[in-house]
């Protein structure tokens, strides 16, 4: 029996480590190198607080998600980290914890079959969900919370102080993503499926979700009280059939992107499902049943939402692949429920097979992932480079290279302080873009970069349009006297760039009178200034 649960041992160690290097082999070759408009914007986060300086609950610009990432990276920061390897290993570092709160729960509830198996179930999501599991756009965090704090609150043996606790943790995890949503709806399901049991932990789950729901009542209060911080507006978050037939139409696609082989999710998904509840309904186990079905349930009412239409097309940043990032965590925080409450069956006699199972499973699924994701390393057309978003030029708007970014940023701050302005903007127009006909301004990621890497120089740089730092768009509304550089990105020649002096005009005031320019969503033509 010990020489069996040692070669248990063995395949939980193989397993993770196998986890941790291919998601540090994406980011060492991949994340730390490229970085898109959102992710500038949490680098200059980071700065902001690493200054002390916290102006907004919520995303930049929006009432809803919270820039944790950005927070937890401040050490790293202080450390001498380069923003863009401290902000996705940060990332990296959330995108895993769940998986391992649920292993070593299993584990050191002497459920080492199960813990092993929900090893796997990082390593069938496709490379793509890798990918984007390690790009901080507050996409991870709220996962660790909810999924501890699940599993905190449905322990059968769980008191009321770590039932509060759970629920507390939950509920918390819904107001740094609300894609958490999700957890507080399996927290309620198990509630009424063990009600006798279980009725005992209503009050301290109330207690948990009421203190959630009052830090999100704070959060939305501030955009109430300073409605111009609100800049995203959301496509309607309503449910609609139109949007759940448009959605279902798209769901072989979103299988095989979340599948760790092409094409073949489709088929896997369904099947895997589908065998786990006959396995549940023939172990006559049906609350356990009840929970899976709840799950998959839960999914298909996520395809009503009108919110899932905010994707583009051969895009990785903007999938709409990155509205099911939670669904991997979900099943997993289920599995280790659900073993709350069945019987156990654990047969160690059959470890054997489970290593050679699992072991030629991770080896394969590995090796295809790393192929994959290779071949679009190495294809320049790859979405890994080029964004579905692009500007009149036909250039990516979403992603650029951060050694480009890095390089640009240092020739605009040698620039600026030659010419001791107190504004740098873009001479790049403004684009509306194909699919959801939003206002874009190409190379935002470029202003936010060079203000997080030289955030104490005297100037700032001005985003006219769509600026999600309102309080640095009113800085530059205030500024009426000096000069403002204008650079067309990349700046090669002195053609790219242009000095503006600013005649009792602010530069907001400079752009709205010159180029009929404002913050909000509206329609502007194409081009250059």
């Amino acid at each position: 029996m010990q020489e069996k649960r040692t070669g248990l041992k063995i395949l939980f160690c193989v397993l993770w480590g196998t986890i941790l290097i291919w998601r540090l082999y994406i980011y060492l070759t991949y994340s730390v190198n490229y970085t898109d408009d959102d992710q500038a914007l949490v680098w200059y986060a980071t700065v902001l607080f690493a200054h002390g300086h916290f102006p907004e609950p919520c995303f930049f610009g929006q009432d809803y998600g919270v820039m944790l990432e950005a927070l937890l990276s401040v050490p790293l920061f202080w450390l001498g980290w380069p923003l863009n390897y401290a902000l996705p290993f940060t990332t990296l570092v959330f995108s895993v914890l769940p998986y391992l709160i649920c292993s070593l729960w299993l584990w050191i509830r002497k459920k080492e079959n199960r813990a092993v198996i929900v090893m796997i179930i990082p390593l069938c999501l496709s490379w793509q969900m890798d990918v984007i599991c390690t790009m901080p756009r507050f996409f991870i965090c709220g996962y660790a919370f909810a999924t501890l704090g699940m599993i905190l609150f449905c322990d059968g043996t769980a008191g009321p102080g770590r039932s509060f606790l759970g629920a507390l943790l939950t509920s918390v995890g819904y107001v740094i993503n609300p894609s958490v949503i999700a957890f507080l709806c399996m927290i309620s399901l198990y509630v009424l499926l063990f009600f006798k049991e279980q009725k005992k932990k209503i009050l301290p789950m109330t207690g948990g979700f009421a203190i959630g729901a009052f830090l999100r009542f704070l959060c939305l209060l501030f955009y109430k009280i300073h409605p111009e911080n609100k800049l995203y507006w959301s496509i309607s978050r309503e449910l609609s059939l139109n949007a759940f037939k448009l959605n279902i139409g798209r769901g072989p696609t979103l299988l095989n992107d979340f599948f760790a082989i092409p094409k073949c999710g489709v088929v896997f998904i369904p099947v895997i499902i589908a065998g786990i509840v006959a396995y549940y309904g023939y172990k006559k186990c049906y609350k356990a049943m009840i929970m899976w079905l709840a799950l998959v349930l839960g999914v298909l009412l996520l395809l009503f939402m009108n919110k899932l239409g905010e994707f583009m097309p051969d895009s990785l940043v903007y999938s709409q692949s990155r509205f099911f990032v939670f669904v991997g965590y979900l099943l997993a925080t289920v599995f280790v429920v659900v073993s709350f409450f069945e019987e156990s069956t654990e047969k160690l006699e059959q470890t054997r097979y489970w290593v050679i199972v699992f072991c030629f499973v991770c080896l394969f699924l590995t090796i295809c992932r790393f192929i994959l994701f290779n071949i679009s390393l190495a294809d320049e057309d790859s979405y890994l480079y080029h964004d579905s978003a692009t500007d009149h030029s036909g250039l990516s708007v979403g992603l650029l290279p951060v050694k480009d970014l890095m390089d640009q940023a240092e020739i605009i701050n040698m620039l600026a302080l030659q010419n001791n302005v107190v504004a740098v903007a873009l001479r790049n127009g403004v684009t509306c873009d194909p699919y959801t006909k939003a206002v874009r301004l190409p190379y935002k990621s470029l202003a936010y970069v060079c203000d997080s890497v030289y955030y104490s120089e005297p100037y700032e740089f001005c985003l006219p349009v769509y600026d999600r730092r309102t309080w640095v768009y009113q800085d530059m509304d205030k500024v009426k006297t000096g000069n403002m550089l204008l650079i067309r990105y990349p700046v090669k020649t002195e053609d790219d760039v242009m000095l503006v002096e600013l005649n009792e005009q602010s530069p907001i005031d400079w752009f709205a009178s010159n180029f009929g320019m404002h913050r909000s969503w509206l329609d502007y033509p194409v081009g250059e200034f």
